[in-house]
């Protein structure tokens, strides 16, 4: 009986916390218990805290039972919802239950749930710092670590990610490398190559361990897939033996976060001569340029740029030595007698290496080239070198921060015999020209300021003079003019390095071609249009020149028909017509006329009809039907060409007296034109009848009737002329 007494009071002890736990917010909750560490109890203390709604006036008691040894640990606390204890006072190695009882003033006492853990391995870690997390990103793969515990057994971790500026957070696919000793290393796998955030947190993998607290926000830029390619100046060598180099490259995307370089130059004359001499970096922080000095040697160069998670590859390239470096005299002395040198120079006083070059070009130093500060002065060095290769001599020294150039020189041993004939190829024959192309001698070309100039030499394959045409080292084709058509010709090429034309010598044949019989009335078409062309052009100045200077230089006379100088009165105004003397001259001096006399006839008396006469000519007849009609034009047609030019007379002042008219005929003399005023009629005693006469002027018919119209000739005796028969 006793025995089943005890046995139900040890099952109601066991079930104590459960029966008197309070599902209500009064009751405490969340109940944690850890270490931040796996080391001795000394240095890593027990942790315990919880949750509860009422934090003053409460009094809580923190219960561990040992379920091994059946021992309940107590630790009272006021007011608080932690506690920390030194783990001495209880087997560390036992399984414990482990529950709080919040009891307040006035109340009943409430009680958690409990928790089962194991004292030694109840582990909680500090969440890493931002600073002692290393990312690195290559090729896919996110790499994290942070420092661990080397005492603590093996870990777990959680790497959480999302893409920058997203909310959502999704685990990430990662492996723990547990390689590196006292570092704990996560492994992810990235689907794009785009910007994340990342966080970790780890534990022990014992079931009484807890989940650290999440890190910091970690930012995973883009990953640098290459290097930018870098572009370089190099400017001329200085007196202080160096030359200035300036480095410049793209900048890089926002994406990429910040990027930084490192620049190596490495010195390839001296690169065997002293052991970590030869090669110097540079970190660029942010910037997209680099400036620095440089001897005249040939320099390896590699940029590497870098961000917060990794590095990429290497952009290298090589800076060429220095071609055109000028000396001073006596600087550098070096003798060359067929295929033997002296190299020599005097020592400074503030040397501490030298290091000299006397090699092919794209060699590399021997290492018994280099000589340390035991060296005597002067140092001379003498040598051989092959023939038809370029050397370069150069001396180096290093001041105790960088290589200078001492002295520099190129020497090439040249042997014409030794030599490959240069290639040459003919293209583009015509009838009188021919294109020459050709590939420059490399040993030659390669050797800087020893080639002078290229030399052609031409001529016809039988018994041709030999032309030679000086070609610049730059070009590598030439066209030969003023050749003879169908005719075959021997070209080659020298490459001089001074002014020597007899080694040119020509082997290569090509043939010009016939001319074109299809293009000859072509160019005589266009021939015969440049000649019409440049006729008409000639003629068309001269007419315009010589109408511009008529111009200006023969002004026209002035037509009397638009002018009032000569007006001719009506019947009423005047009261007579008269007819001027002197209008009636020809103007041609040279030509003077003979007077017209119109006078009856003598040997029968017949009545006098009307003759009408033109203007200044002959009379046209006494047929009545020849007589013009009132107001009818008389044509010009029958006036001579002296009495047509009277239209151009300017009228004379008008007589007092009449002039008579007469005719006469005479057989020597002609017909002409007698004007007087009784004289006609004198001569043969008796009085001149009247004569109708009319006569064209500037367009207008003038006539002259009889005396009952206004025109009245007076005879000799004074009386009127219609009594004079």
């Amino acid at each position: 009986m006793v025995q089943v007494v005890v046995a139900v009071m040890g099952i109601v002890w066991l079930a104590a916390p459960q029966l008197l736990s309070d599902p209500s917010n009064c009751a405490p909750k969340n109940l944690i218990c850890y270490k931040p560490c796996c080391e001795a109890a000394f240095f890593c203390l027990m942790n315990c805290s919880w949750e509860a709604e009422y934090k003053e006036d409460v009094k809580y008691t923190l219960h561990l039972r040992d379920q091994t040894e059946r021992v309940i640990k107590t630790f009272e606390v006021v007011n608080q919802t932690h506690t920390i204890f030194n783990t001495d006072s209880v087997y560390a190695q036992n399984n414990f239950t482990v529950w709080v009882e919040s009891v307040l003033k006035d109340g009943s006492p409430r009680v958690s749930k409990n928790h089962t853990l194991l004292i030694k391995e109840a582990i909680k870690f500090n969440p890493p710092s931002a600073k002692s997390i290393t990312i690195s990103r290559s090729k896919g793969i996110l790499t994290l670590k942070w420092p661990g515990s080397s005492t603590c057994r093996s870990t777990l971790n959680e790497v959480r990610m999302r893409q920058f500026n997203h909310i959502n957070w999704t685990l990430g696919n990662c492996s723990s490398d547990d390689t590196t000793e006292g570092l704990i290393v996560a492994k992810c796998h990235l689907e794009k190559n785009i910007r994340y955030e990342v966080q970790v947190r780890y534990r022990t993998d014992h079931w009484s361990s807890h989940w650290s607290s999440w890190s910091e926000i970690l930012f995973v830029p883009y990953e640098i897939l290459r290097s930018p390619i870098v572009n370089f100046t190099v400017e001329s060598l200085g007196k202080e033996g160096q030359r200035n180099v300036t480095l410049q490259w793209a900048r890089p995307s926002v994406e990429q976060g910040e990027v930084n370089y490192n620049v190596t130059f490495v010195m390839l004359a001296c690169k065997q001569c002293f052991s970590g001499l030869e090669k110097y970096s540079i970190t660029v922080h942010g910037a997209t340029s680099c400036h620095t000095a440089l001897s005249a040697a040939e320099y390896n160069i590699s940029l590497v740029a870098f961000n917060n998670v990794g590095r990429s590859s290497a952009y290298s390239f090589k800076l060429p030595p220095e071609q055109n470096a000028v000396l001073s005299p006596n600087f550098l002395n070096v003798s060359l007698s067929g295929r033997h040198y002296t190299l020599e120079w005097e020592l400074d006083e503030d040397f501490a290496h030298f290091c000299f070059e006397a090699q092919p070009l794209g060699e590399t130093l021997p290492k018994k080239d280099c000589m340390g500060p035991d060296a005597i002065s002067p140092v001379r060095v003498p040598g051989e070198i092959e023939s038809n290769r370029c050397y370069r001599f150069a001396v180096y020294k290093h001041d105790f921060i960088k290589w200078k150039t001492f002295g520099y020189k190129y020497l090439f041993h040249r042997n014409a015999s030794l030599e490959d004939a240069i290639f040459v190829n003919v293209t583009n024959q015509t009838a009188n020209s021919a294109v020459i192309q050709w590939k420059p001698p490399r040993p030659l070309s390669d050797c800087p300021g020893l080639l002078k100039k290229y030399i052609i030499c031409c001529q016809k394959e039988q018994y041709g003079n030999m032309a030679y045409y000086d070609v610049n080292v730059s070009q590598t084709r030439y066209t030969v003019q003023n050749l003879q058509p169908d005719t075959v010709y021997l070209v080659g090429i020298w490459a001089s390095t001074g002014n020597s034309k007899d080694n040119c010598k020509a082997f290569y044949r090509f043939l010009t071609k016939v001319p074109d019989p299809k293009k000859l009335p072509l160019v005589l078409s266009f021939l015969f249009v440049g000649i019409f062309g440049g006729i008409l052009v000639i003629t068309t100045i001269f007419y315009l020149g010589k109408n511009r200077m008529k111009k200006y230089l023969c002004q026209a006379l002035p037509d009397p028909a638009n002018t009032e100088a000569v007006k001719f009165l009506t019947p009423a105004e005047t009261g007579q017509a008269q007819i001027k003397l002197d209008f009636m001259e020809p103007i041609e001096a040279n030509s003077p006329m003979e007077p017209l006399v119109v006078e009856p006839s003598s040997d029968k008396e017949e009545p006098v009809t009307d003759t009408t006469m033109g203007l200044l000519g002959f009379v046209k007849g006494t047929e009545e039907e020849h007589s013009p009609k009132e107001d009818e034009v008389v044509s010009d047609e029958i006036l001579l060409s002296e009495y047509k030019g009277q239209r151009f007379l300017s009228p004379v002042e008008e007589p007092e007296d009449f002039v008579g008219v007469s005719h006469e005929e005479s057989a020597g003399d002609g017909p002409h034109l007698l004007l007087n005023n009784t004289e006609a009629g004198d001569q043969n005693g008796i009085c001149m009848s009247q004569v109708p006469l009319s006569f064209k002027l500037f367009d207008k018919l003038v006539v002259i009737k009889n005396v009952g119209e206004g025109f009245d000739i007076p005879c000799s005796d004074g009386t009127s002329a219609q009594n004079c028969f």
